[in-house]
């Protein structure tokens, strides 16, 4: 019966250890998840102050139209 009881206390810390690998498993992938989207809003905003420098542009061209045409 005392080995039966042992079976049982490796088995428990086993499955201990177990959920305590998948956890670290999981937060790491989860550290990379956040770093892959930081990553991909950078890019994003990025591409909106292009946006907006772009629109800028364009609306300081329809002005110079706008005033050729008044001329």
């Amino acid at each position: 019966m005392s080995d039966l009881k042992l079976n049982t206390s490796q088995m428990t810390q086993g499955a201990i250890v177990a959920l305590v690998i998948a956890a670290v498993l999981g937060i790491a992938h989860l550290h990379q998840r956040v770093a892959i989207l930081e990553t991909r809003a950078e890019v994003l905003q990025g591409l909106e102050d292009r946006l907006a420098r772009i629109e800028e542009g364009i609306e300081r061209v329809e002005r110079t139209l706008e005033r050729q045409g008044a001329q």
